[in-house]
């Protein structure tokens, strides 16, 4: 197998060396975006935006030291010193490009771990914010777990692609064809299984923020027939004060044209004034019910945007399971990468076996686990109970919405408890 100074061989042209650079750049700036996106969160109250922070703070740290473990690789220069007669063969950078694609491969794993957290916050930050805007947004919590199944199934494939050409280099393109189709199979299942969780997490908040948005507009719908109720109703206690005042000064214009007698007249201008008075009381009574019934549908509105945000849970599963695996691997990739300096200049050319062990379940085995586990902590909302009708006092709402429904207000009929003026 022919391999140059870039450690790039005959079947694969493609040198880790100065590719990382590049890769160091990319983990440097995610990075440094998780530190703004932090800082934006502290502002926010939702406990969802908390969790999104850990998740955040542990990307942090990952993707910090993964930059520093690519700039370490770029310092790995494969030259050899030959004595006088010596010539190069065709394996004379093995073992240098065996180390730098050793280190290479935890290195890969933490910054594919890193951007699958930073995407897998955005997700969680488009459904959070679907769920509080007004009117709801039910289709961000869609995008949001679009963009994590893509991200999962772009890294999980670009990992396996790597892991393989780092067995052919320490190997020297010998690797077994099954090894092969069984690490492709194996990366083909668990990215269902992810692609199957987000999918069936994402339905569930879906359909959770289409039906309390449904529930939304209904109440509102229902809170402004009231209104309309109780203006009309306004209006007709108006026109009938109206009516009665005209009545009641062309009666005392009659009886006063005929001259009765002082003490009818008395008691006829007596009942008149009790006539007039009650009317003055209802068109009251009538226009504080069309106060109350304002006043009861602006409370539905803001019960029913509260009710609407707060009525179901974002519940984010196994959010401290993908952070302290995290963790794990952010401490155990640059430990494994620090201690290769100590071993043999010449285990590549017989690959060791814990070696290689370590190498595939930090550059390979745990960022798919890590994924797996994001998937499950997509935002999965259900309702606490369930939306009904409008008018429906078994309401999953709370008892503002429904308390002061009145069906229309009613005329008094008892006396007056004031004189006019």
């Amino acid at each position: 197998m022919g391999i140059d100074e870039t450690c790039a061989t005959e079947n694969n042209p493609w040198s880790i060396i100065s590719s990382a650079s590049t890769n160091s750049t990319l983990a440097g700036v995610l990075a440094a975006f998780l530190i703004a996106a932090i800082a934006v969160l502290f502002a926010k109250e939702h406990e969802a935006y908390v969790q999104t922070m850990a998740l955040f703070a542990s990307a942090i740290v990952i993707l910090a030291l993964d930059s520093y473990l690519f700039s370490h690789i770029t310092g790995i220069e494969p030259k050899v010193l030959l004595s006088e007669g010596e010539v190069l063969v065709d394996d004379t950078y093995l073992n240098a490009c065996a180390r730098a694609w050793t280190q290479a491969m935890p290195a890969s794993g933490m910054l594919a771990t890193g951007g699958v957290a930073l995407i897998a916050g955005l997700s969680w930050m488009l459904a959070i914010h679907g769920s509080t805007a007004r009117p709801i947004q039910p289709h961000l919590a869609t995008l949001g777990g679009g963009l994590i199944s893509v991200v999962i199934i772009t890294t999980t494939l670009l990992l396996t692609a790597t892991t393989i050409q780092y067995l052919e280099l320490l190997y020297q393109d010998n690797v077994n064809i099954w090894v092969k189709v069984s690490m492709w199979l194996g990366v083909a299942t668990a990215i269902a299984y992810c692609v199957y969780t987000i999918w069936d997490r994402t339905t569930n908040i879906r359909e959770t923020l289409v039906a309390a948005q449904k529930a939304t507009e209904e109440r509102a719908e229902a809170a402004r027939k009231e209104a309309v109720r109780a203006e009309a109703a306004r209006k007709e206690a108006v026109r009938a004060e109206a009516a009665r005042n005209e009545a009641a000064r062309a009666e005392a214009a009659r009886k006063k044209a005929k001259n009765w007698a002082v003490a009818r007249k008395w008691a006829e201008h007596k009942e008149s004034r009790v006539e007039v008075n009650v009317a003055v009381t209802e068109v009251s009574e009538a226009n504080a019910t069309a106060s109350e019934a304002d006043t009861t549908a602006s409370e539905a509105d803001t019960t029913v945007s509260k009710a609407s945000a707060t009525d179901f849970t974002l519940d984010l599963g196994k959010l401290k399971a993908a952070t302290a695996l995290i963790a794990i691997l952010a401490a155990a990739g640059p430990i494994f990468a620090g201690l290769l300096v100590h071993f043999n200049e010449t285990w590549a050319a017989e690959p060791a076996c814990g070696i290689l062990t370590i190498a595939l379940v930090t550059g390979w085995i745990l960022p798919i686990v890590i994924s797996i586990c994001i998937s499950h902590s997509v935002p999965n909302g259900r309702l606490n109970r369930p939306v009904l009708p409008p008018g429906n006092s078994s309401s999953g709402f709370p008892d503002e919405m429904t308390r002061g429904r009145r069906s229309s207000p009613r005329m008094p009929t008892g006396p007056a408890n004031r004189t006019q003026p």
